[in-house]
């Protein structure tokens, strides 16, 4: 049977709520996926893959912040995944916080290096990073210092989580050292 059958026998389904879920976003029905995902999370918290795709969901529907929390919540439950970091770059230069956005693209080009578009989104980063006054950039970076406070309190997240299996699986910890830009931390992959 398809995903929605199995939803009108178990709404609460957690694969197939997923599963749908990505679906319909990728036909670009985010508010729905965004509902799917929320309800999948509702009973199933600890579910990575969701509140990344949960993110991405929020951040086509323009819901900017809410997708910054999302993807760092990701990020928390799982610090080396890659397409979360990729999310969470777009979001931060759609809310034109370029610095937060070239070092998220970089922690997902070390955690994979093969990942789709980063180095478009990398180069798109920069290039909007270097094309605006200081001025606007200040004045973006205010706008949005809620948003910064939050992508702040992810490094600091990701920076306890990477020493965590540093300690126990003597993982070493990567980061960022594009010069001008404040890295976010997490752990490489082994």
């Amino acid at each position: 049977p398809g995903f929605r059958q199995v939803l009108d026998i178990e709404p609460r389904n957690a694969d197939a709520l997923y599963c749908l879920g990505q679906i319909v976003a990728q036909r670009g029905e985010h508010a729905a996926a965004i509902g799917m995902f929320k309800t999948l999370l509702a009973d199933r918290p600890d579910t990575y893959k969701a509140w990344v795709r949960l993110g991405r969901s929020l951040g086509a529907q323009g819901e900017l912040a809410e997708a910054v929390d999302a993807l760092c919540e990701g990020i928390g439950r799982e610090p080396a995944n890659a397409a979360a970091y990729h999310g969470l770059g777009h979001v931060l230069l759609d809310l034109g916080l370029f610095d937060q956005a070239v070092a998220a693209f970089d922690a997902a080009r070390e955690l994979q290096p093969d990942y789709p578009d980063i180095g478009a989104s990398l180069m798109k980063a920069l290039r909007l990073r270097g094309g605006l006054s200081s001025k606007e950039l200040a004045r973006r970076a205010a706008s949005n210092a809620d948003v910064r406070d939050r992508v702040g309190k992810l490094s600091a997240i990701a920076a306890a989580s990477a020493r965590n299996r540093q300690a126990t699986a003597k993982t070493p910890i990567v980061a960022s050292k594009r010069p001008g830009v404040e890295p976010l931390l997490f752990p490489a992959q082994s």
